[in-house]
């Protein structure tokens, strides 16, 4: 457990004194953040080089932001352009919490799209709307200055992380196949909600839909770090040499774990948070620089740098797979940088023939002709059984035996009647073609949501 220093009020940028800045040393700038290290193990830390200017805010337990309203106890997680925060409310006559993400000041501008399309969802009553209830949008904003630059700050309520420990949790008390129905439909229902408004997600996946927790709220402090540990820091640390170091007020001290939700009640109520990507479909300029993950961006972001409604549903599909089976759908190779060969090798291993205007990308050993598409001797309905046949091929080898070899029977996990309707499910989300992908309405109407599986 850390100690505890005094509470810091961050509303503001803190007086650097002489402190040399990192701009102001540019021989020794590149090779400072090189020199940043933690004896801790980095899994689940964000990374070092995330602070500098235009990075991260440098926060630490028991800082104040928003002058003084809230006060961080503890950390939730990260992501590429923000660290989100457990904070209690100090405004509140009885214990309250939420959760503040904390944008990076380079995507930190006042008018971010994901204010505006808030906005403009609470107008159009979106709370009101058919699985409205399922769309998390910030309850407040405001802004907080580092020595990083300025950063927006967005006010969520505190949910919990939909995870395997967690879809097991709620599988004992629902029945498994359930649970991850109802769980999906209702993401589903949100994703639907947006698409209804010509709203794109633009990363939709498996981090960006939580769980609604049992009330945090009226709690004790120590009542709430009991059940969700107390936090684990690492000290950040800088490698001697013969450059200069100085103090750099662009980190934090230390860095902190994020929290176990596995002592705090779930809830069979999902939410899709993080409109952070999200654009409008209708505006006359298209987008062209899009922040998914390889594992669940669409063919078409990935290889041509397009994308619209239908790159929501194909990444739809990879959640889907990965929310049922507590697996990743594909694995895309990457260090350091993409390599479009290696991803369409990975979705054509189950997909079949990419369309020709992709199939340059593929390894030429891989049996699909470069320059030229492969023949299908019955044309489109057979790829489409294949690619069925090979989903549910999978999903049959799913079990839950530890170690490599298994004598249980096939469809341990899904059963087959199951299997064969999730494996008709998926293929229709993940077709090459944007305009061939089921509609989110009509993933709704599907039978994998309908049928007794238990």
């Amino acid at each position: 457990m850390p100690v505890l220093k005094p509470p810091i009020k961050v509303s503001g940028p803190p007086k650097l004194g002489s402190q040399p800045a990192l701009q102001d040393l540019p021989q020794a700038a590149d090779d400072l953040w090189r020199r940043l290290f933690i004896r801790g193990v980095p899994d689940g830390l964000e990374q070092l080089h995330g602070y500098r200017p235009g990075g991260y805010h440098p926060i630490h337990l028991q800082d104040e932001l928003h002058d003084g309203r809230y006060r961080v106890i503890h950390k939730l997680g990260h992501g590429g352009y923000s660290t989100v925060w457990l904070c209690r409310d100090q405004s509140a006559e009885s214990p309250s919490y939420v959760a503040i993400k904390v944008l990076v000041a380079s995507h930190s501008q006042r008018h971010s799209p994901e204010l505006l399309l808030t906005a403009r969802l609470r107008a159009e009553g979106i709370s009101k709307a058919p699985y409205g209830q399922h769309l998390c949008l910030p309850l407040d904003h405001f802004e907080s200055s580092s020595p990083n630059g300025m950063h927006t700050c967005l006010v969520y309520p505190v949910l919990g992380q939909l995870s395997r420990d967690s879809m097991e949790h709620l599988a004992r008390e629902y029945g498994a196949a359930r649970a991850v129905r109802e769980v999906a439909r209702q993401a589903v229902g949100a994703l639907a909600v947006l698409h209804d408004r010509d709203i794109c997600h633009g990363d939709f996946r498996p981090s960006n839909i939580l769980l609604r927790l049992h009330g945090l709220d009226r709690l004790e402090e120590a009542d709430v770090l009991s059940m969700t540990g107390q936090p684990e820091t690492t000290d950040i640390n800088i490698r001697k040499d013969n450059h200069p170091t100085p103090n750099i007020p662009f980190a934090p001290r230390y860095l902190v774990y994020p929290l176990d939700f596995d002592g705090v009640g779930l809830e069979l109520h999902a939410q899709v948070i993080d409109l952070g990507q999200s654009f409008e479909t209708t505006q006359g300029q298209p987008r062209t620089s899009f922040g998914i993950p390889a594992n669940y961006g669409a063919p078409e972001v990935i290889l041509d740098t397009v994308g619209s409604k239908s790159m929501d549903l194909w990444s739809l599909g990879c959640t889907l797979y990965e929310m049922r089976t507590g697996q990743t759908l594909f694995d895309i190779f990457q260090l350091g940088r993409l390599y479009k060969g290696n991803y369409v090798d990975e979705i054509s291993s189950l997909l079949g023939p990419p369309p020709r205007s992709w199939l340059g990308y593929n390894d030429p050993g891989d049996g699909f002709p470069v320059g030229k598409p492969s023949s299908q001797p019955h044309g489109v309905v057979d790829r489409h059984a294949r690619t069925r046949r090979l989903i549910k091929d999978r999903l049959a080898e799913i079990h839950d035996c530890a170690g490599a070899t298994c004598t249980h029977p096939k469809f341990q996990v899904i059963s087959e009647p199951e299997a064969t309707a999730f494996a008709d499910l998926l293929e229709r989300l993940l077709r090459y073609q944007p305009g061939q992908r089921l509609s989110a309405q009509k993933v709704l109407g599907h039978t994998w949501f309908h049928a007794d599986y238990e």
